[in-house]
Formats: structure tokens, sequence, C-alpha cells
């Protein structure tokens, strides 16, 4: 029972996190569908089962079967993941080859959320989403769209500084 609630108030928490930086950029629909297909049965209870604390679940299941099937899952279910706008070409040249299809903004904007990058009480630290893009071997003008459009949206999203108490 103890790495059931552990995991549900580690994606609780993440999920929080990402709504307020949803928030913040005026995102309020998606801020609240955030990752919602983590809480469904094939992703809870999997990642549940593989839950440490330290790490991602998706590692742990993929050393231990070979494949995650959460992330197969949750990938395939979730706009904000790259992975979600890859396709086959339609280019005989690159015929069988994924390639990526234009993303919209707000799940750019989604993606880049400073808050999306950290997990509750674990020391799991996610690499920003655009040094992950560019080490992504795929040319053509579509990535770098992508990319420009990335870094545009994380200059753009608001730095939290932390606030000290202040002397009296």
């Amino acid at each position: 029972m103890g790495k059931i609630w552990s995991h549900f108030k580690t994606i609780t928490h993440h999920k929080f996190l990402v709504m307020q930086g949803c928030f913040r950029v005026g995102l309020y629909l998606q801020g609240i569908c955030h990752d919602l297909s983590k809480y469904s049965p094939s992703e809870f209870w999997l990642s549940a089962k593989y839950y440490q604390g330290y790490r991602s679940p998706l590692n742990a299941e993929r050393e231990d079967t070979g494949v995650s099937t959460v992330w197969l899952h949750h990938k395939g279910r979730n706009k904000h993941h790259y992975e979600y706008w890859m396709d086959s070409s339609l280019d005989p040249a690159l015929k069988g080859i994924l390639v990526p299809v234009p993303m919209p903004k707000r799940y750019i904007a989604e993606m880049g959320s400073p808050p999306a990058r950290c997990m509750r009480g674990t020391n799991i630290r996610m690499a920003p989403p655009l040094p992950t893009l560019q080490r992504i071997r795929i040319t053509g003008a579509c990535i770098r769209r992508l990319l420009q459009r990335c870094s545009i949206i994380l200059k753009c999203l608001p730095r939290r500084e932390k606030r000290r108490p202040s002397a009296v």
C-alpha cells in the first residue's frame, strides 16, 4: 500500500505543479487535464508496482521486461510529449522513417513548463525539452521550427524566484 500511496502523491504533485505553470501562461484547460492518463489503470498500477521513489518507474519496468508499456500508453495519449507528434514520412526518399509533424504551440508550452521537469520527494530531474529535442537525429525544417518555438516559449515563461523572508 505504501508504494501505491507514494506514487499517487508523486504524480498528483507533478500534475499540480504543471497546472500552475500552465495557468501562468493562460492554458487553463490543459493545466487541468495534464497527465490524466497517469491515473488510468493501465498506467497507474504498473507505475505503482515499479515505484522506487528515487527514479522513474518507467526505467524499472524497462529493465524488468525490456519495454515500458506504461510509457507507450502515456506518450500516445498526451500531446505535450514530442513523441506524440512523430509519424511515418510520406516522402518516398524517407520511406518508413519517423519524422516530426508540426506541434501546436500550446503543447510546446505545456512540455516546457519548468514544474514539469521535477518529481516530488525524489531526486528525479528530467532534462529540459530543448536539449532533449536537440539530441534527436532528425533533420528538416519541421524540427527546426519546433526547436525555435520551444526556445521562444521557454524564454517567455516567467521564472519564479524563491523569496527570502524579510527581516523585521
